[in-house]
């Protein structure tokens, strides 16, 4: 009988690292092999809330929020008709324009006293106008909680003064003076750990999957019927005195 041609040294590798089609074995694989490497893990995330924490509290600066809301609306008397109405709606774009002139912010500072620049108050304001309505309000952004509420009421006396003398009409009325906020809008400790722990944990374990994908090391006898789909049908055990001794004789 003609001998079957034995297997070239390259297809029996080739065979012997074939990953398993089963989606469902190669998930269970995943999961033990990821129970191995848990200490990983545990160490990625616990150096990302370390660090997170730190930075929050010894590295970042907190920037605080405060808001003043005019109301926008143009007559001469105590009666208010609807061309009033229309004409306020008109001027609330005309009027977060008088923010943004140097008049304006060169008076704040002056009141205040600020060490800024006008275009260094200019970054830090924020004037806008809500929901299409009658509206705007002044939010200015400072490290400084008192800091942050003094300047949007001042902008506010400012800027009402302002576009009364220069556009000959009724000031805007200011609906509600900014208080001294209590929590900064930067960083937020909660969210910010909270994204840096769920960031760095996504990245270990997307490495570590890798690293499994490309692992392709027979260890047990599990990944050996996994990987070959069959039961082996001998064992031989090699203990450290076969290899000290460089083989049994």
């Amino acid at each position: 009988m003609p001998r079957r041609k034995p297997l070239a040294q390259k297809e029996v590798i080739a065979t012997a690292l074939r990953r398993p089609d089963n989606v469902e074995e190669e998930t269970l694989g995943f999961g033990k092999y990821l129970l191995e490497k848990k200490w990983v893990l545990l160490l990625a995330v616990g150096g990302a809330l370390l660090l997170s924490w730190a930075y929050v509290k010894l590295l970042a600066k907190p920037r605080y929020e405060a808001t003043t809301y005019l109301y926008v609306i143009n007559h001469q008397d105590a009666l208010v008709d609807l061309s009033d109405l229309e004409i306020g709606s008109y001027l609330k774009n005309d009027y977060q324009i008088i923010f943004q002139m140097w008049e304006v912010n060169q008076a704040v500072i002056d009141q205040l006293s600020l060490p800024y620049t006008q275009e260094e108050m200019l970054r830090r304001l924020k004037v806008t106008n809500l929901y299409n309505t009658r509206v705007l309000s002044i939010t200015f952004q400072s490290e400084s909680s008192r800091e942050a509420a003094e300047v949007a009421n001042a902008y506010a006396e400012v800027g009402s003064s302002f576009i009364a003398q220069t556009m000959k009409t009724t000031a805007p009325t200011i609906l509600s003076r900014a208080q001294t906020p209590k929590s900064p809008v930067y960083p937020r400790q909660a969210s910010f750990i909270g994204g840096c722990v769920f960031l760095v944990s996504s990245a270990v374990l997307w490495l570590l999957y890798v690293f499994y994908l490309y692992d392709d090391k027979i260890k047990t006898l599990e990944d050996f019927r996994g990987l070959m789909r069959g039961t082996p049908q001998a064992v031989i055990p090699a203990g450290d005195d076969f290899y000290a001794g460089g083989g049994r004789k």
